[in-house]
Order: structure tokens, then C-alpha cells, then sequence
């Protein structure tokens, strides 16, 4: 996401929620969620934010 890569970083966690892939604890699954909604909705600013935080929930969580 530092590089503006966003689309790439949208389409991998839209990888990562998709079965058969392991289940992310509930904050983090709820963050991705949010932000793939609203990237779909066209709210690029508030979906790349929303990632952000769902990367630093999974660093405070030990999940990346």
C-alpha cells in the first residue's frame, strides 16, 4: 500500500477473505470487510484507510 498500489492491495485481501483460506481473527475479517465494501462502493480513500488500519490490526495482533 506505501507504493500506491492500492487495486493490488484490494484484489489480495479480497484473496485473503475468500474460502478456503484460513479465517482471520474477527477484528481483522470485519476491517477487510469494510474496506472491500467500500472500495466497491467507489470510496477509494476511505477503503485504502480502512486497509491500513486492518494491516495494523494484524501486526498488534502477531497476524502478519
Amino acid at each position: 500500500m506505501a507504493r500506491g498500489r492500492d487495486e493490488e492491495a484490494m484484489m489480495s485481501a479480497r484473496d485473503m477473505v475468500r474460502p478456503p483460506q484460513m479465517r482471520m481473527p474477527a477484528p481483522l475479517e470485519a476491517l477487510v470487510g469494510s474496506a472491500l465494501a467500500a472500495w466497491e462502493a467507489g470510496r477509494r480513500s476511505l477503503a485504502v484507510g480502512r486497509l491500513g488500519k486492518a494491516l495494523q490490526v494484524a501486526e498488534e495482533l502477531s497476524f502478519v
